[in-house]
């Protein structure tokens, strides 16, 4: 098990490093090995979530409580739960408050 995979968690928040989403956060609702099922709430819903190579993201120390609990009940966050948890992770990275990971 990579570094990678050992911080990898249901909820946690990522950046993608490759193809057109590249820069955007997005939350984690499942992974594998060699993939992981991101949503942002916006384009990516989590009814359909989008299936990307570990090796394309950036994992962050961050993840949202609130998606993560849900997850381990079984249930899909709501897609303005997630963006609404993305929206925050966001302002607080940029307003300084969660260092080392912008």
């Amino acid at each position: 098990m990579s570094n990678l995979d050992e911080r990898l968690k249901k909820g946690s928040f990522v950046i993608s490093k490759a193809g057109h989403d590249r820069g955007e956060i997005l939350i984690v609702l499942d992974f594998n090995e060699q993939f992981a099922y991101l949503a942002d709430g916006k384009r990516r819903l989590a009814r359909k979530p989008k299936k990307k190579k570990l090796i394309h993201l950036q994992v962050t120390k961050s993840y949202s409580m609130r998606c993560a609990q849900e997850l381990s009940e079984g249930t899909l966050p709501d897609n303005s739960v997630i963006s609404k948890e993305i929206s925050q992770y966001a302002a607080k990275v940029n307003k300084g408050e969660i260092s080392g990971e912008k």
